[in-house]
């Protein structure tokens, strides 16, 4: 007889005892209620282990409900162990690979950290993927979970199937994910290095046009340094080059048509300066041979 069967059997003899009702809640537990409505006991309807049965009677019997005799699960000692039962090879490595996977994930032994309830909800949703036999409910999944992986009770094929195929698409879709981090990774390590070269590329040019510019304006400063002093006469009088060198008139550049007149000129110029640098003319003849330059030019 199952533990279920015998809680109802246990919640009947309290039935049929006189001055005492028993209902089922809303959540599916037993209920004991004496004559006046009050809750003596609350039982689940699906006990764990004997010992919830013990407890169970115990309670009633503190309660003042008549049970006569004493119950078979009155009988057995709390410190009996518990039946274990030989696993085949298959189960053994899945508990193991069960075992490893949780500590993967930082489970301990013995802790309620939810990691059980999370490969629950995996193998629910392994077994929706696949087309696979699923749990009726998340809780009938952490039940058959917690026999096989806390007390070695063995489980039906379908249920193997269900745990091992789980184990291994959790596995599978770990390692994708690995592998798709390592290739975004190596992408941005690419665009990175792209991006990289393209701003070292833009700052050698900008400094290459930088560097055109300033030997540009280098050169335009050298070259209007070098450049000679050129004064033209006024509109009507054949131009001709004054250079402000210090040498003779073989420096100076003449036009073919006014040979005579530019040798008068010349000759005025040099008269002007000599009489000027040495002195020995009067104010009054420097001004006169200034007059008589002026107007040779102005012709």
């Amino acid at each position: 007889m199952t533990l279920a069967r015998d809680m109802q059997e246990l919640m009947h003899r309290v039935r049929r005892t006189p001055g005492y009702t028993v209902r089922i809640s809303k959540n599916g537990h037993w209920q004991v209620r004496d004559m006046d409505d009050h809750l003596l006991v609350t039982a689940s309807s699906t006990p764990s282990d004997w010992r919830a049965l013990k407890k169970v009677t115990a309670h009633l019997r503190q309660a003042g409900v008549p049970l006569n005799g004493e119950l078979q699960w009155e009988k057995r000692v709390d410190d009996e162990p518990p039946e274990q039962s030989q696993l085949p090879a298959s189960q053994e490595r899945l508990v193991a690979n069960i075992n490893a996977y949780l500590a993967d994930q930082g489970h301990e032994p013995g802790a309620r950290d939810g990691l059980r309830a999370e490969f629950t909800r995996e193998m629910m949703r392994v077994a929706k993927q696949r087309n696979m036999r699923p749990f009726k409910s998340m809780a009938s999944a952490e039940t058959t979970l917690s026999s096989l992986i806390r007390h070695g009770r063995g489980v039906t094929p379908w249920v193997e199937a269900l745990m091992t195929e789980t184990l291994e698409t959790i596995w599978a879709e770990k390692e994708q994910a690995e592998l798709e981090k390592a290739g975004k990774e190596e992408e941005a390590r690419k665009l990175a290095q792209e991006e990289q070269a393209r701003e070292q590329a833009t700052a050698a040019r900008n400094e290459k046009q930088v560097a055109e510019v300033k030997a540009l304006r280098s050169a335009k400063k050298t070259s209007t340094r070098k450049r000679p002093v050129k004064k033209t006469v006024r509109e009507g009088i054949q131009p001709y080059v004054i250079t402000s060198s210090s040498t003779s008139a073989s420096n100076t550049a003449v036009n073919s048509g006014n040979s005579n007149l530019f040798a008068q000129q010349l000759d005025l110029c040099l008269r002007l300066q000599m009489a000027l640098i040495g002195g020995a003319t009067s104010p009054e003849d420097a001004r006169a041979l200034v007059q008589e330059v002026g107007q040779m030019f102005v012709r």
